[in-house]
């Protein structure tokens, strides 16, 4: 088999392993050439997923060198190696190649797996097809067959899937309808890029060239600030960084030392996912998405098996087949959609759940207000338009009911940022963002803190009666006395909140929203979108749910926000009320959708996309080794 036919493939199915028992050129020598020349060339001249996985590759044969000695000049590569001398302890695989004989590194894994490959040849121990061709006849000790002149062996593929997690990235299935999202590009200036370790390329430079024995612990008391927290932050595990920008929050890492092992694989959940011909499935532009979805939850439970590993809350949501839709995230789900069909799908999710325009009258109070520099002047300005300003529609009334909390309830930076849960729940959220869109009438009612979660009790206790639902912060449900769900769920979190509870805030909104869904469907309701909320300290998050496909929980963001946090930044309450009246529209829709569904005493027509759930992960205690 020549090398060109064996990249013909998709690309991560290409391993060292692969070619060097699939390629016929000798010698052993030769043959390796060839495959770094392949990947060189590929890393050179081509971009996307192919020049990604020749990267990976290249690194993992050289240790992480390759990029380094073809993507910068000389006097960075310098100031790199100054740099590197400077963090040996800490990074030791980030030192140049040419620099290794100073620690005495070891090679990379693939060139340890190559000299092991060669090794085991010449003691008749590998599985590599041994061919011999003596007057026109061929014989060896593999089974395959020949096509066009090229043997393929059966052995090959079973050799492949026991050394797979050496350097093949684990789990990740492929087709021909399922592109990785090609990578982001890189800073130009890579001495910027040293001078922010937590660079999102440059960390998943070093994740991608680090063997897995190597992956760091991480501090589990790193406390994330909510007041610097960017639109582009996801909450993480509880064993990633607390950086906005982290990428590694979307992969599992090894902890090592650890007294416990995770199971996430407990209660009710099904690992498996089984797609018959008559699933009702969701195609975009005739591609299978619910298919993608299905590939991806493979990977995530297969990483649950060993039982060794933390996993993020999207990840987790995962399990419960439950998905979380984030345009700007940067990895999970993503990476499974190319560019361009990643797009797609978000506007149609902006068609499904719009923005309501903001009337010019409105915004022109909160311009005219927000340019008066003292804080003094502007506290009367601010009054004085209040009493004067003549409501005439219903969203007018909920703006400036809102603009007048923020004016009554506005408070020094410190109180602000060192309040506990509790008095931020009753001060700064649900009087300024939620009782002026959610008031008491014959559709819905709502409920503050420590109020249970009836559709979150049912599910649980189905398996296990002891079991108690989840409390949300804030709840607006139906309010028929016999039969009602809850349609909007609020989870609230100060500032200076650990990155833990920040995660399992979101899995826990998550996996109330899906229980919600489920009890609205068994009720006879279908087609019943559930939202929800997430806030840490000032900034806030919005999402939707819906059950259209089997197996697939869309949870959407559609939506972020910031509080104001003061008179200076009134105007960002503008985009709180686009945010927070689209859900108003969606939970007053959804109520009358409910009520009139139970009347009818109808059987829903969703009972079958009905997927079980796991329960919270239990810590596993491990066994002392005498």
């Amino acid at each position: 088999m020549s090398e060109n036919n064996y990249f013909d493939r998709t690309p991560f199915k290409w391993s060292i392993l692969g070619f060097l028992d699939e390629s016929d050129i000798e010698p052993f020598d030769v043959k390796v050439d060839c495959y770094i020349k392949s990947l060189e060339a590929i890393f050179d001249r081509e971009k996307g997923a192919r020049k990604e996985r020749a990267r990976v590759l290249l690194d993992g044969y050289r240790e992480a060198s390759y990029w380094l000695s073809h993507k910068i000049s000389t006097g960075a590569q310098v100031a790199y190696w100054v740099a590197c001398c400077s963090r040996l302890l800490a990074d030791p695989v980030l030192i140049p190649l040419e620099h290794r004989w100073l620690t005495g590194l070891p090679d990379g894994d693939d060139r340890k797996i190559a000299k092991t490959w060669d090794k085991e040849r010449k003691s008749g121990k590998t599985n590599a097809p041994s061919i011999n061709i003596n007057h026109s006849t061929i014989s060896g000790s593999a089974i395959g067959t020949i096509e066009r002149g090229t043997f393929i062996s059966e052995k090959r593929d079973q050799k492949e899937t026991n050394l797979k997690h050496r350097r093949d990235d684990e789990g990740e299935i492929t087709d021909k309808k399922t592109k990785l999202k090609s990578p982001r590009t890189e800073d130009d200036n890579f001495l910027d890029e040293l001078k922010d370790d937590e660079d999102i390329s440059y960390e998943r430079r070093r994740r991608d060239s680090t063997p897995e024995d190597k992956i760091k612990t991480v501090n589990f008391d790193e406390v994330p600030s909510a007041t610097t927290t960017t639109s582009l932050y996801v909450p993480t595990s509880p064993s990633t960084p607390s950086t906005p920008d982290s990428t590694i929050s979307e992969e599992y890492i090894i902890v090592e030392n650890r007294r416990y092992s995770m199971d996430y694989l407990t209660g009710p959940g099904v690992p498996e996912w089984h797609l018959n011909e008559d699933s009702i499935r969701w195609v975009v532009d005739g591609i299978d998405i619910t298919e993608i979805c299905h590939e991806y939850r493979a990977v995530v439970v297969k990483k649950c098996e060993s039982m060794e590993v933390i996993l993020s809350a999207t990840e987790e949501l995962i399990l419960s087949h439950i998905f979380v839709f984030q345009e700007q995230s940067p990895l999970g789900l993503c990476e499974y959609f190319d560019d361009e069909l990643w797009a797609e799908l978000f506007v149609e999710f902006r068609r499904l759940y719009p923005y309501a325009p903001i009337p010019d009258k409105i915004s022109n109070l909160f311009l005219n207000i927000v340019k008066e520099p003292n804080q003094t002047e502007r506290q009367k300005l601010a009054r004085r338009y209040l009493r004067n300003f003549e409501v005439i529609t219903e969203e007018e009334e909920i703006i400036i009911e809102m603009f007048r909390e923020l004016v009554d309830n506005e408070q020094s930076s410190f109180t602000r940022n060192y309040i506990v849960e509790d008095t931020h729940t009753i001060r700064n959220i649900t009087p300024i963002i939620l009782k002026p869109f959610f008031k008491n009438n014959k559709r819905i009612t709502f409920e503050g803190a420590n109020k249970m979660s009836e559709s979150s009790a049912i599910a649980k206790r189905r398996f296990d009666p002891e079991r108690l639902g989840t409390k949300p912060d804030f709840t607006v449900m139906t309010t028929n006395p016999q039969k009602h769900v809850e349609l909007f769920i609020v989870e609230i979190k100060p500032n200076k909140t650990n990155n833990a509870l920040v995660s399992e805030d979101l899995v826990s909104l998550g996996k109330t929203m899906k229980c919600a869904i489920d009890k609205s469907i068994k009720d006879g309701a279908d087609d019943l979108v559930i939202c929800g909320m997430q806030v840490i300290g000032f900034l806030g998050r919005a999402y939707a749910m819906d059950l259209r496909f089997e197996g697939i929980y869309r949870m959407i963001l559609i939506g972020e926000f910031e509080l104001p946090r003061g008179s200076t930044s009134w105007g960002t309450a503008l985009q709180c009320y686009q945010v927070l009246n689209t859900i108003r529209v969606i939970v007053n829709k959804g109520a009358t959708s409910y009520q009139t569904a139970i009347r009818m005493n109808k059987k829903s027509k969703s009972r079958m996309m009905i997927k079980p759930m796991f329960h919270s992960p239990t810590k596993v205690q491990k066994c002392k080794q005498y």
